[in-house]
């Protein structure tokens, strides 16, 4: 494994925990349980579902990002 390949697993691996402990807090905070009544379109996706998306989407986002950059 050369270099910067060895750089942008370890920068995945940094987002994601990133991602991951955002996560952690929005769920203990109790924004999920407040916000999964609230839809954003009718019966298909709520606001906790969204939140619930948003980390993971924005870490894959950053990491592609700089995969692209890489090559």
């Amino acid at each position: 494994m050369d270099q910067e390949q060895q750089n942008l697993w370890s920068y995945a691996t940094r987002v994601g925990a990133v991602a991951g402990i955002a996560l952690l807090y929005i769920g203990a905070v109790g924004m999920l349980a407040v916000f999964s009544g609230r839809e954003l379109v009718r019966d298909l996706v709520g606001l906790g579902q969204v939140l619930l998306v948003t980390p993971a989407f924005v870490a894959g986002l950053m990491i592609a990002q700089k995969a692209k950059s890489a090559n």
